[in-house]
């Protein structure tokens, strides 16, 4: 657990400590192996999942090994060739199915808090009722519960925030708009779930959606002009919004874009102090002359030289990104 907390917080600590257990052989001449200790080996795969991006010849081996015991552990238990021990099958599927790396952190904290609460205990979860083994401080996990249920609670106040920014924008009758903006806000919810984010969760989504129904107009649903025309607003970015008439998709999106842009420097001013306005204003003009390009490609059924698209597609992706990280808005105080 130790080597798992250090290395998920940044610190280099070495896998050697792990070398006697690199081969499932060395693990049998232990007493833990002797016994067949389960929740031991589930230990000793958790810390080899933590491989890092160059990786580790010693974790990969003992993640290979130990995933092998445990998927036979779940397969015996499943088949009821012997009484399983309280969660142990729980826990052998938790940790098979959901990666540390691949997991949804409120999720992963109830299904902890499912298997580890004292089956006499009652409470619930919304509306799933849990009942697992024994743990020792009630009070701790009453309080995990009360943050659950808390955070869940908000999380469903700003999807229906962003439902009513949804139709007071207009996008509401946009192509699976409605059903995208459910993505988009799971989304930051899985990335960061902390209630102090609320802020940050909520304009990621608008931004996310936005960025969708964009990209849509320019693959499919956008002409030529229209699409130019799009990317020319944002080049002349005016804060009190556009001059000229525009069709009615159009000013649509356009709108939608800029009163978002308009929200985040607003949100961003306490955080950073001072005006993000250009730079925001730079990553979606940049952005969208990507887009625009990748569009007349496939409008006139061009395939780009690798030199060409590594000029401009990596430009996209990172203004896409840029736009969807958290740094520049503020957390709640």
């Amino acid at each position: 657990m130790a080597f798992r907390i250090l290395r998920l917080n940044g610190r280099p600590v070495t896998p050697d400590v792990f070398d006697r257990f690199a081969e499932g052989r060395f693990w049998t001449d232990t007493m833990e192996g002797y016994l067949k200790d389960k929740k031991a080996v589930l230990e000793l795969h958790k810390a080899a999942r933590i491989n890092g991006c160059h990786g580790s010849t010693i974790l990969d081996s003992q993640q290979m090994w130990t995933a092998k015991f445990l998927t036979q552990v779940a397969l015996e238990y499943s088949h009821d060739h012997s009484p399983a021990p309280p969660n142990i099958v729980n826990q052998v599927n938790d940790v098979l199915n959901y990666p540390f790396h691949v997991d949804v952190e409120l999720l992963a904290h109830k299904r902890n808090t499912e298997q580890y609460r004292p089956e006499k205990t009652k409470n619930k979860l919304l509306k799933s009722s849990i009942s697992c083994a024994a743990f020792g401080d009630e009070a701790l996990l009453k309080l995990a519960v009360e943050d659950f249920n808390s955070r869940q609670s908000l999380h469903r106040q700003e999807l229906e925030q962003l439902m009513s920014w949804l139709k007071d924008k207009e996008l509401y009758e946009m192509k699976l708009a409605k059903v995208k903006t459910g993505y988009c806000h799971f989304q930051g919810s899985a990335t960061f779930s902390d209630p102090d984010h609320s802020d940050a969760r909520i304009l990621l989504s608008k931004h996310a959606l936005i960025i969708s129904l964009v990209d849509d107009l320019f693959d499919i649903n956008g002409t030529p002009e229209e699409c130019l025309n799009l990317v020319h607003l944002l080049e002349r970015w005016d804060v009190e919004g556009p001059k000229v008439k525009l069709c009615s998709k159009l000013e649509t999106l356009y709108r939608a874009i800029h009163s978002t842009i308009c929200e985040t420097v607003e949100k961003a001013f306490p955080l950073q102090e001072r005006n993000v306005m250009d730079h925001v204003v730079e990553l979606w003009v940049e952005m969208l002359r990507g887009m625009l390009k990748e569009a007349e490609w496939a409008r006139m059924n061009l395939a780009p030289t690798l030199d060409e698209y590594m000029e401009n597609s990596p430009i996209t992706l990172d203004r896409c990104r840029s736009l969807l990280a958290p740094s520049h808005v503020p957390s709640r105080a």
